[in-house]
């Protein structure tokens, strides 16, 4: 199942790029843009995966699992956000979203703040007592 997830992604990214060079409306300067920013967003996908290996899952009880999905999810979304303001678009978002740090921002920072402060609150109120 997991290897079935990960090659659907590949397929989607191998895809995805195609159109960008298949597309002539994307000049070198955007593709460069474009790429730039998707590699910014794996590498803040990734510190993300990094911080969920550091935490000690295994005592990590129901709703601290769901706080745990509603901190990813968040914690996607605000990628998302900033992706959606800083690539190139043929039809650009909705200018209430291209300001950045507004009330989209802090509304999805503070479900980052509620999700992860659930999770570790539910993972270290069933710690074992030292």
């Amino acid at each position: 199942m997991l290897w079935g997830a990960l090659i659907a992604v590949l397929l989607a990214a191998v895809a995805a790029i195609a159109q960008i060079y298949r597309d002539p409306a994307y000049t070198p300067e955007i593709r460069r843009r474009t790429f730039r920013v998707l590699g910014y967003f794996t590498l803040y996908l990734a510190a993300g995966i990094a911080g969920l290996i550091a935490l000690p899952l295994e005592r990590l009880t129901g709703p601290g699992l769901v706080f745990l999905v509603l901190a990813i999810f968040a914690w996607v979304g605000l990628g998302s956000v900033w992706i959606l303001r800083t690539t190139p678009s043929k039809r650009p978002p909705p200018q209430w979203l291209l300001k950045p740090w507004t009330w989209v921002d802090w509304l999805v920072i503070g479900t980052i703040i509620v999700g992860a402060g659930g999770t570790l609150w539910s993972i270290f109120a069933n710690a074992p007592a030292v």
